[in-house]
C-alpha cells in the first residue's frame, strides 16, 4: 500500500503542477492582447489571493453548506467513542466530530490543516449501523487523514471555485468592454471565458481522477486500522440499501463523503466521484479473505 501512496503522491502533484501552469497562461494571454504587464498582474493576483482565501475557509464553507453541527458528547455516544479510540490507535490528534441531520447514510472528512480536521456523520448512518460498522466508517475518514487525502481534496475543491470564481470576473471584464468598445476586448474576453471553462473542466477531471482511487485506498486503511473488514463492508452493504444521497448536496464537494452525497441521475453517474459501492465491497472481501 506504501508504494501505492506513494505513487498516488506523486501522480497528485504533476494533476495540480497541471493547473498551476494552465493558470499562469491567463495573464500571459491578457499581456498578449494589452502589451502591459499591471492588467494582467492584478488580475493573477486577485486570482491567487482568492485561492488562499477560499483553502483557509473551505471548512467553514463546507460546514454552512451541509448545516453540519458539532456533535454532543452524550447524544452521539457512539461517534465520539469511534473517533477517540480511532485517533488513539493511530497516535495522532483527535478531529472534532459533526453531525449531519440528514436521513441518507453518510460520512465525511474534511479541513485544511491537522488542527482543524472533522469528521462527522449523517443522523440517518449514526441510527443505522452498529457498533462494529460505525467503527469501520469511521476509520476509512481516518484513512483519508493519514493517507493526506484531506487537504488534497480540499485543494481539489478550492480549484473548482477559484476557475468559478475567474468566470465571474470575466462576466465583469465584458461589461466593462461592452461599454468602452476597444480594441480587441471583445475577442480577450472570449478567450478568457474559454479558458475559465476549460479550467473549470481540468479541474473537475483532476477531482474524479484523485478521489476514486483515494476512496479503494482509505477502504483499505481501514481495514488496516480495524483488523475487522466486515465492519465496513457490511456498513456500505446498507449505504447501498438505504441510500446515500443528501436532501442538501453539492457536486463540488461530493468527494469529501464516504458515498456519492448527490442525488441520481445521467450527470452524477457520469462525473461519479466515488467508485461504484459493489467494487469497493468486492476489493474489501479480499482484504479479509488475504488476512490483510
Amino acid at each position: 500500500m506504501e508504494a501505492q501512496l506513494a505513487s498516488n503522491r506523486r501522480k497528485t502533484f504533476a494533476l495540480f503542477a497541471v493547473v498551476g501552469l494552465y493558470m499562469l497562461l491567463i495573464p500571459v494571454v491578457i499581456f498578449l492582447f494589452t502589451d502591459d504587464w499591471v492588467f494582467p498582474s492584478i488580475t493573477f493576483g486577485v486570482l491567487i489571493l482568492y485561492i488562499l482565501f477560499r483553502y483557509f475557509r473551505a471548512l467553514k464553507s463546507f460546514i454552512r453548506l451541509h448545516k453540519a453541527i458539532p456533535a454532543n458528547r452524550n447524544a452521539h455516544r457512539s461517534l465520539y467513542l469511534a473517533v477517540e479510540n480511532t485517533a488513539i490507535r493511530l497516535g495522532i490528534a483527535t478531529p472534532k466530530a459533526y453531525i449531519i441531520s440528514d436521513p441518507a447514510l453518510n460520512a465525511f472528512t474534511a479541513g485544511s490543516k491537522p488542527k482543524n480536521y472533522i469528521i462527522g456523520v449523517t443522523t440517518g448512518l449514526l441510527e443505522k449501523l452498529d457498533d462494529k460498522e460505525l467503527e469501520g466508517v469511521i476509520a476509512h475518514e481516518f484513512g483519508h487523514i493519514v493517507n493526506k487525502d484531506t487537504q488534497v481534496n480540499t485543494l481539489a475543491f478550492v480549484f473548482m471555485l477559484a476557475f468559478l470564481f475567474f468566470l465571474d470576473l470575466v462576466r465583469v471584464m465584458s461589461f466593462s468592454s461592452s461599454s468602452s468598445r476597444r480594441g480587441n476586448n471583445g475577442l480577450l474576453i472570449l478567450i478568457l471565458f474559454a479558458m475559465a471553462v476549460v479550467g473549470l473542466i481540468i479541474a473537475v477531471c483532476i477531482r474524479f481522477a484523485i478521489s476514486r482511487q483515494r476512496e479503494y485506498l482509505a477502504d483499505a486503511t481501514s481495514v488496516q486500522i480495524t483488523k475487522y473488514p466486515e465492519g465496513l463492508a457490511s456498513a456500505l452493504r446498507k449505504i447501498a440499501s438505504e441510500g446515500s444521497a443528501l436532501k442538501k448536496s453539492s457536486t463540488m464537494s461530493s468527494h469529501l463523503f464516504l458515498s456519492n452525497p448527490n442525488k441520481f441521475s445521467f450527470f452524477s453517474k457520469l462525473f461519479a466521484s466515488h467508485p461504484p459501492i459493489d467494487d469497493r465491497i468486492k476489493q474489501i472481501e479480499a482484504l479479509g479473505r488475504s488476512g490483510y
